[in-house]
């Protein structure tokens, strides 16, 4: 570099050499340097690729759509941050990694750049077809690709072609990722030869499930020609399995039971079941063995089935319960809304379903569903429980089965967060006790701290504010019965001043968030 760029240690410095000099060349010179000495230019590697990730990531997002376009845009966004900088610029094309996705729809000259500037870098493929056969570019791409390491191929295939020849007959030590759609039917007759295979996402096809081993995400969605035996020990051989998503996987027509070998999944995080039957789902949740610290996050089922028996909120209470040493129900909750239910025992472990038959679903059912789960949940061991308890619910009968269900599985509730869309005036049950069984209850006796969120319409806090001073009044009589309630939180709607006041005398603390005070 010359001596006197050399010299130029600021910004500062930079703009006043640009104000002296009027060689048109040498201002290029010095305005470069200039650039170099912005904090810009000048990241830590390990900044500048995370900001890189971040700005690449939506570009080639979600196996699903397997949309070609993604290449496209990778390298329209790719081209774009090459001209914040020269120093970026540099990092950007003598960084291989950042070269290796490509898709036999964009043209030649850029295919050959990528060729040229990924290097040795294993390739990211995306090859789609929306034809009966594989045409001749969409042929010698493919021949092309597999001269070269690839670490993730999405292909969408035509129903009249097989991989056979391009997957099956080629070592592939490096791939990661293999996602494969149909709209029709594709069968891969030969045993994948994929060592460092991670993770698999396959639409209507067959492959031979010979030797993969290492899959950590694994995604079938409408198999052909499968069985339930075959599903069972495609499980059973993935012990490193993290994530499953099963979909529209059909019972057979005779009625066959899921295998009752038991499925050793010690890792496993997630299960998404969607459009399948309840017998079926809770029959794969019944054979599954995890580890006492496996940190499952979530269990989703989805049909328009209602569960009869509910052995799949039976199995997912099982599953869903913090176990082993150091782990409780922390912040556990009850959610119905319309067609979408959520039933949750800690932060991150829960059910959640999503069936399109809750029209012609019960309450009784509904809370019988609930009931199970949360009774399967506090049967298992664990180290502490709850003081706060979350409902959510669209109506109010729904609510009141609610507050029974946490009575029931949850009484040492001390903070209770209510939501509804319908109404207040159901919360009243919880100003005196009830009668059961011949004996006098109080609905959740350690209750202090009453949230409650109504949702798109205001509402009259009238009832809560009568309900928390009558209990309070009681709790002064009765101290060892019931606890006072000491807090209420109220969201959009209106209180009259009057209770404002009330409430204050009688030690009431009252957090308004949106709620008009009329006199």
């Amino acid at each position: 570099m010359d001596p006197a760029l050399d010299s130029l240690l600021s910004v500062s410095d930079c703009d006043s050499a640009i104000a002296q000099h009027r060689d048109e060349a040498q201002v290029i010179q010095i305005k470069r340097r200039r650039n170099s000495l912005l904090p810009i230019s000048r990241l830590h590697p390990e900044l500048f690729h995370h900001i890189l990730q971040l700005a690449l990531f939506h570009a080639r997002d979600g196996y699903e759509e397997l949309r070609p376009e993604s290449c496209r845009s990778h390298y329209t966004n790719l081209f774009a941050l090459r001209r914040v900088s020269h120093g970026w610029e540099h990092e950007i094309v003598n960084t291989p990694r950042l070269w290796a996705p490509i898709s036999h729809l964009l043209n030649t000259s850029l295919q050959n750049l990528i060729w040229e500037r990924s290097g040795a870098a294993a390739l990211e493929v995306d090859l789609s077809s929306y034809h009966d056969f594989w045409s001749a570019s969409e042929k010698a791409f493919l021949e092309r690709i597999m001269t070269r390491e690839i670490r993730e191929l999405r292909a969408l295939v035509p129903k009249c072609e097989t991989l056979d020849s391009y997957i099956a007959d080629h070592h592939h030590p490096r791939l990661k990722v293999l996602a494969l759609w149909s709209t029709d039917e594709i069968v891969c007759t030969r045993p994948l030869r994929t060592p460092q295979l991670e993770e698999l996402y396959i639409t209507r096809c067959n492959i031979n499930w010979d030797h993969l081993h290492n899959l950590r995400v694994l995604s079938i969605d409408d198999p052909k020609g499968s069985n339930l035996a075959q599903l069972v020990q495609i499980l059973q051989s993935s012990p490193r399995l993290e994530q499953l998503f099963l979909t529209r996987i059909d019972v057979p027509s005779d009625g066959a039971a899921v295998p009752l070998t038991p499925i050793y999944l010690p890792q496993l995080s997630t299960i998404h079941f969607t459009r399948m039957w309840s017998e079926l789902t809770s029959g794969l949740l019944e054979r599954l063995i995890t580890s006492a610290e496996c940190g499952l996050s979530d269990i989703f089922w989805s049909s328009s089935e209602w569960p009869s028996p509910l052995r799949l909120f039976h199995q997912a209470g099982r599953i869903c319960t913090p176990q082993g040493s150091g782990k409780q129900i922390i912040d556990p909750k009850l959610s119905l809304i319309k067609e979408h239910w959520r039933l949750e025992t800690a932060p991150g472990r829960y059910l959640y379903t999503l069936s399109f038959s809750y029209r012609r679903t019960t309450r009784v059912q509904l809370a019988e569903a609930a009931r199970v789960f949360f009774a399967t949940s506090k049967g298992l061991p664990s180290t502490a429980r709850s003081s706060r308890f979350r409902l959510g619910f669209t109506y109010m009968s729904h609510l009141a089965e609610g507050l029974e269900i946490v009575h029931e599985n949850f009484p040492e509730t001390v903070e209770l967060d209510v939501g509804c869309s319908e109404g207040v005036d159901v919360l009243a049950v919880l100003a005196e006790p009830q009668v059961k069984e011949g004996n006098s209850v109080w609905l959740l006796p350690n209750l202090a701290v009453l949230k409650f969120y109504p949702g798109s319409y205001a509402r009259d806090y009238g009832c809560i504010a009568a309900m928390a001073i009558k209990r309070t009044q009681a709790a002064t009589a009765s101290p060892t019965i019931v606890a006072p309630i000491r807090s209420l939180t109220l969201g959009r709607g209106y209180i009259s001043l009057e209770l404002l006041g009330r409430l204050e005398e009688a030690g009431i603390k009252c957090e308004q968030n949106g709620v008009d005070v009329v006199v």
